[in-house]
């Protein structure tokens, strides 16, 4: 793992538009407001032992994309978003992690983990209720950030990103919803605002694993418009 970095006071993110694909929507998942928030349906038991999950409607095969994603919800929740590859498999009982196709931060009964091999356990300060997602795929890069208090979470460093990606977002047990943000100004190219102080102190599971990175401080800066 290395250190924690953080992007610039001031950087441009540049948003695409993200909407959820119904087509890839798992049969307990309800879609609603123009395919932009994600529940549970109606008359399904929300105390479930599979991922339930959709992708967004758009592939990514290169540059860079951002989008935030808001949830809402109960603290005892299993959810989790990031990206994964067209071919992964997201049937019954799957794993989230690169290996299998997956670059995802998931929240579990109000703890944060990124799901690596083993998982690593993320100590964050606040709860994020919103989380930005920034993917440079021609960097082999996702980042992720709280935008509650604008820090850094977690980063995937060093992957090796081929075929298309899309935007992943998961359910699993809880009162709990995903609603995919419309980005301050509604144009690309919008300045978003984040401290360099970090909002974590994230702990490995088990010895660190190479390309992987998380924000608990120091003065690097992560792959982004800019800073690349």
């Amino acid at each position: 793992m290395g250190q924690g970095r953080a992007l610039p006071d001031s950087v441009t993110l540049f948003t695409g538009s993200v909407t959820l694909d119904p087509r890839s929507a798992h049969p307990n998942l309800s879609l609603s407001h123009k395919n932009m928030c994600l529940t549970w349906n109606d008359t399904f038991s929300k105390l479930n032992h599979f991922r339930c999950s959709v992708l967004g409607l758009e592939g990514i095969t290169s540059g860079r994309c951002y989008w935030e994603v808001e949830a809402r919800g109960s603290d005892i929740s299993v959810w989790a978003v990031g990206v994964c590859r067209e071919d992964v498999v997201r049937k019954g009982a799957f794993r989230e992690c690169p290996e299998k196709g997956f670059w995802v931060v998931e929240w579990c009964f109000g703890r944060c983990f990124a799901c690596t091999t083993p998982q690593t356990r993320l100590i964050l300060m606040n709860c994020p209720l919103r989380v930005g997602i920034f993917l440079d795929y021609d960097a082999g890069d996702i980042s992720f950030y709280n935008m509650t208090d604008k820090f850094h979470i977690f980063s995937f460093s060093g992957a090796f990103f081929s075929g298309t990606l899309f935007p992943y977002f998961m359910l699993r047990s809880g009162d709990m919803s995903l609603t995919i943000c419309s980005m301050v100004g509604g144009s690309k190219g919008s300045p978003v605002l984040l401290n360099k102080s970090p909002s974590s102190l994230n702990e490995p599971l088990s010895p660190s694993g190479e390309g992987l990175s998380f924000g608990s401080g120091g003065d690097g800066v992560l792959p982004g418009p800019e800073s690349a």
